[in-house]
């Protein structure tokens, strides 16, 4: 594992080896100490008697049993449950969550880290043929903004980054033709989005929209009146015949 982050991670990013469980366990090739932790708690019967009642969770001395309680019952149960309720992508909702309450709390405890969030210029407008990829984006964007007045002087950054259209086999993957993927302006390469990215991580922002024609879209569109960008969006995104 710490060779992977040496080779994979970026030098501001937070590995992992320093840290020091309170009891030891062998490392696993394919599975983190993390993901083990959580195996634990959902293939647990306590956790299969609380799923559907009130019980008392039963914690050996010296369990992290706040964390892992916390972690499955709260961030997970929480932002499955309001993506479910609200038609977004529960995949997607929860993962964010998770992994930020995964490694938010060290962060903050360290004085130091950061996390950029990857969302998308769909979030701040609605999407009509797209409804929900963009709520779900907006969920990004919203949770991301709330983060970033929470941590203000913790030491900790976050940003929320919203691309628009890059060409990727993303586009292959969703089934979309020339015809939508050309639909917004302001194509750029992922490389693009990655610098101007970083570049406003360091200048602690909130959030940032790469791309120069993509920025002034949302600019000049948001100010306009609901019910003109749905008749905008809803003309743009309409599927060809």
């Amino acid at each position: 594992m710490r060779a992977w982050e040496g080779e994979y991670l970026w030098d501001r990013a937070t590995p992992s080896y320093p840290a020091v469980r309170r009891e030891p366990e062998s490392d696993s090739p394919i599975r983190t100490p993390f993901q083990r932790d959580r195996d634990r708690v959902v293939h647990s019967k306590a956790f299969r008697r609380l799923k559907h009642k009130t019980q008392v969770f039963i914690a050996p001395e010296g369990d992290h049993y706040r964390t892992r309680l916390t972690h499955t019952l709260e961030t997970c149960g929480i932002a499955r449950t309001v993506a479910r309720a609200l038609g977004l992508n529960e995949d997607l909702t929860e993962a964010i969550v998770v992994l930020t309450h995964a490694f938010l709390p060290g962060m903050v405890e360290r004085g130091r880290g950061g996390i950029i969030n990857v969302a998308s210029s769909a979030g701040m407008q609605p999407i009509p043929y797209e409804s929900v990829y963009a709520a779900t984006k907006a969920f990004a964007i919203s949770f991301t903004d709330a983060l970033h007045a929470e941590l203000r002087g913790s030491g900790v950054r976050i940003l929320a980054v919203n691309p628009g259209p890059v060409p990727t086999e993303w586009q292959e993957v969703a089934g979309y033709g020339a015809d939508r993927v050309s639909v917004v302006p302001g194509r750029i390469p992922a490389e693009q989005v990655v610098r101007e990215s970083l570049a406003a991580y360091d200048r602690g922002r909130r959030s940032v929209i790469p791309g120069r024609a993509i920025r002034w879209f949302i600019r000049a569109t948001r100010p306009s009146p609901r019910a003109i960008q749905l008749r905008v969006t809803e003309r743009l995104y309409r599927p060809k015949e």
